[in-house]
């Protein structure tokens, strides 16, 4: 199986809007919303009548997106001005799209579902049960508030914890009283949540179709993934110690969070070496490690996480060499030039990938030197539009056997 955008969910939402403390995208959430106002974000939903409360609901974005990226058929968008992101991901006729958007600490979340058969109520029910307020659901074909016969629905998330809440009563004359806000509210986590949700959510669509499958049928092997540049393994291929490759990373692998702050425990703008313990290598690789398990480490071997970054897409990388105090690491580019009328880089992104590699002469440790160099694609021309898988998780062929 593909584990296709393990980092760009994460890395990519939490750093290009820039989430910290309570700020999101810099714009401080303000605690003066009350009761009365659902939301300055636009939800396009009406009131009280049966026909008004299924009419088609959605959160909108009033501006262009300020970054996006698309991998694997998986689009990731981040409304930077309106603090939102979307992410959304199809196979056949099933999709998926989430939406969040912080408007004056008022949190909407939506989720949609198209075509997911019977799968559609587990996934509902997972999304109703995270909302920490009652969720409103929708469903365009028989008005019920659950999944229709073909297994679509639309379901909304309203979250006003964060703000004070003004109740008053009915009577004449009336009193007014306030609810504080609720200061334990945790943007990044939500945020986090989000990104994770929406994260399996799409692996699991992209993957199986959305069906159940089992574990140990992954097929994404190293010699796969290096066969799509090159027709001749011999001018590119994995060095034998390498065991998994995958990018993007796991969020979990990326950061941590201090109080209301993410942080980064991976450099952003150099390559790292790690010695890892059978313990920690499926916070990198969580796919191979489930079905590879005691493969991974071996007496008398050392295992390290190797990172880098991927600064352009869509790019490969593969590491071709680990030899004595070295490693070198591979960007694979696309073999048509804007001479032909190709364009080489699509989008810019900036996220981690990881390499697991497993040293049993020992040849490497943290301090070894990185190298790199780029191998110019003969098979994946843009110009002709050939098509690649250049991220996800890829492992070596004999740990899944």
């Amino acid at each position: 199986m593909n584990n296709v955008i393990k980092f760009t969910m994460a890395a990519g939402v939490l750093a290009l809007m820039g989430c910290t403390d309570n700020n999101v995208s810099g714009a401080a959430i303000e605690g003066n919303a009350v009761a009365q106002n659902s939301s300055s974000s636009d939800v396009a939903n009406n009131s009280s009548s049966s026909s008004a409360e299924n009419a088609k609901v959605d959160i909108n974005f009033l501006t262009n997106s300020t970054s996006s990226v698309v991998l694997n058929r998986i689009s990731i968008s981040v409304y930077g001005e309106e603090d939102g992101t979307s992410a959304s991901c199809s196979v056949g006729e099933k999709s998926y799209t989430a939406k969040m958007k912080v408007s004056d600490g008022i949190v909407e979340q939506l989720m949609e579902l198209k075509n997911f058969g019977s799968a559609c109520d587990s996934v509902l029910n997972a999304f109703v049960s995270s909302c920490p307020v009652k969720a409103s659901v929708y469903n365009e074909t028989n008005y019920k508030k659950s999944c229709d016969e073909k297994g679509s629905v639309i379901a909304l998330c309203h979250d006003a914890r964060a703000v004070p809440l003004t109740v008053c009563t009915n009577t004449v004359p009336g009193s007014c009283t306030t609810i504080p806000a609720d200061s334990t509210v945790d943007f990044n986590e939500i945020l986090n949540d989000f990104v994770t949700s929406s994260d399996n959510m799409c692996n699991a669509l992209h993957e199986e179709g959305g069906d159940d499958v089992v574990a140990d049928s992954i097929s994404f092997t190293l010699d796969e993934y290096t066969a799509q540049f090159t027709d001749n393994p011999e001018e590119l291929s994995f060095d034998s110690h390498v065991l998994a490759y995958n990018a993007p990373i796991p969020f979990d692998a990326i950061f941590v969070t201090d109080g209301n702050v993410a942080m980064m425990t991976i450099p952003s703008s150099q390559s790292t070496i790690m010695e890892v313990q059978a313990s920690e290598i499926p916070r990198f690789f969580p796919k191979m490690s489930s079905v590879a398990k005691d493969k991974l480490q071996k007496v008398g071997c050392k295992t390290y996480v190797v990172t880098d970054i991927d600064a352009s897409q869509p790019m490969g990388h593969v590491v071709t060499s680990v030899a004595e105090g070295t490693i070198e690491i591979t960007s694979v580019l696309q073999g048509a030039s804007a001479a032909v009328g190709g364009v080489i880089v699509q989008t810019n992104a900036y996220f981690p990938i990881a390499f697991l590699v497993q040293d049993c002469d020992g040849l490497i440790d943290e301090n070894t030197t990185v190298t790199s160099k780029v191998y110019t694609s003969n098979t994946w021309n843009f110009h002709d539009g050939t098509y690649v898988d250049a991220y996800g998780e890829w492992h070596r062929a004999d740990l899944v056997k």
